[in-house]
């Protein structure tokens, strides 16, 4: 027996067939009876004997694809497919000018950084594929950096990773695989938020709401939203700024299709990166936590380091104030976790939330010198958490500590430099796990990664059950038949 999906980006309803809302998909147990221009569902056979069929959206098409698994090594072959998942792959991916200013990029690899405004490709930076490089770059509203093998600035060329992050406006620069539909965050300070929104596509509604407790939620329509229009229009490329005056209140924002978020507080003190909503969120320490749509209560573990529901709905947390500086930052999805990270400057502190058991990080810093593998190491930390669900944690800074508890260390930004005041940085781990740092502007942010391809064959998961849990099931944009 077949089953019957049509990609669903905005989570609309079929008025012709009334599929069932599966993620960001409709789905039929049966052929429809016709066809119209915007009900085009497409068959995708049952699994047999045991096996499975991961059934994807492709963003450009609006077609789903799908990718047949065999039962016998079933989570080797999913977590290779999810190793390569545009959402872990953070620094492959293009990153956009939010805000007109200035950053650090780093090369951790080599490689041809470019940049695309207004249609017009240049090369940015070109150090050949020798060693790690580290450069400041001027970017403007609406640009688009990427990282490249070769010269010659064609985006479909095989990647290299690049990340970039200012460290006073540490949400100037985003990278398109941290977008999507549902978003959360909450403000406290300084005058109010500046919420800049890009569209991935055409044809995009973003629509917002708040609530200063927690009730409401997307239920109420934005008061205060400057320009007023609520859901705003928008299309591929474009950038808005919405101005919000309202302080202690969690907003949402909602789009039909993909795009990314950032916010700067009206007076300059918390900017950051907006992560996606999650079923399962990682942070650095507690933070104001709440159910993504309703302003909902949320749980969390003892240690305050991932939030979820026990109602398995999204959730969004904000950390806000550890000291010095003026930034709060984002927790992260469990989907978009990574396990490679560069950072090109100064480095005081960090913590390393790591959700699957038998986590070995090494952290390395570089002299600067000659030859691409001159790290030296710092630290190798071994974690071991035995359920997603409670993650272990290590934190360390510039003092010389090394602790599991986020109370016992700097994490103010303020401590002496890590590695000498090295500013070329890597993480390195052979499973999925949350960064966080201070920049040298002692503003914290979440660190972006990537996933290796030398280690994408391994599992970080030890039952298809978890498979289920902490792979399928936070990823809206995948779902999975089975014959059970």
């Amino acid at each position: 027996m077949a089953k019957y999906f049509r990609w669903n980006p905005g989570r609309d309803i079929d008025s012709s067939f009334l599929g069932s809302k599966e993620k960001r998909f409709l789905k039929l147990n049966s052929k429809p009876n016709t066809t119209t221009s915007v009900s085009s569902y497409y068959k995708v056979d049952d699994p047999t004997d045991g096996a499975f069929i991961l059934v994807h959206g492709d963003k450009t098409t609006l077609k789903p694809k799908k990718k047949n698994i065999a039962s016998d090594g079933f989570l080797t072959n999913l977590t290779k497919f999810n190793s390569g998942s545009t959402k872990r792959n953070h620094c492959l991916s293009d990153w956009v000018c939010m805000r007109t200013g200035s950053a650090k990029m780093i090369l951790p690899e080599g490689g041809y950084l470019h940049r695309n405004r207004a249609g017009t490709i240049t090369q940015v930076e070109s150090p050949g594929m020798d060693q790690p490089y580290r450069a400041t770059i001027q970017i403007v509203q609406g640009d688009i950096f990427f990282a490249t093998i070769t010269a010659e600035g064609n985006a479909e060329e095989r990647r290299v990773p690049v990340h970039i992050l200012s460290s006073s406006d540490t949400g100037n620069m985003m990278p398109k695989s941290l977008a999507g539909t549902q978003f959360g965050f909450y403000n406290s300070r300084y005058g109010g938020s500046s919420i800049t929104v890009y569209a991935l596509y055409n044809k995009t509604r973003v629509t917002f709401g708040e609530t200063g407790s927690n009730e409401g939620g997307m239920a109420n329509v934005l008061v205060g939203l400057q320009p007023a229009a609520s859901p705003a229009s928008m299309n591929a490329g474009d950038v808005q700024t919405f101005s919000l005056a309202v302080e202690n209140t969690r907003v949402f924002i909602e789009s039909t299709r993909d795009v990314i978020v950032s916010v700067a507080e009206a007076d300059g003190g918390d900017r950051m990166m907006v992560a996606p909503a999650s079923l399962y969120m990682y942070t650095r320490r507690p933070g104001t936590k709440f159910q993504w749509s309703t302003g909902g209560s949320a749980s969390t573990n003892t240690d305050g380091n991932i939030v979820y529901s026990l109602d398995k709905v999204k959730v969004a947390t904000t950390e806000i104030g550890d000291g010095s500086g003026g930034d709060s930052t984002m927790g992260l999805g469990i989907e978009y976790l990574a396990n490679t990270f560069a950072y090109g400057d100064q480095l005081s502190d960090y913590a390393i939330i790591a959700p699957f058991q038998k986590t070995v990080v090494t952290v390395k810093y570089h002299s600067g010198g000659a030859g691409r593998e001159a790290w030296t190491t710092l630290h190798t930390h071994k974690l071991g958490a035995t359920d997603p669900l409670d993650p272990k944690a290590v934190y360390v800074d510039g003092n010389g500590t090394v602790v599991n508890n986020y109370t016992k260390y700097d994490d103010s930004g303020a401590a002496p430099y890590l590695g000498g005041g090295s500013n070329l940085w890597w993480f390195e781990s052979n499973n999925p796990i949350y960064v966080c740092i201070n920049t040298p502007n002692n503003d914290e942010e979440t660190l972006l990664g990537w996933m290796r391809k030398d280690v994408r064959n391994v599992t970080w998961v030890t039952s298809n059950s978890d498979a289920s849990k902490f792979i399928i099931e936070p990823d809206d944009d995948i779902t999975l038949l089975s014959t059970s």
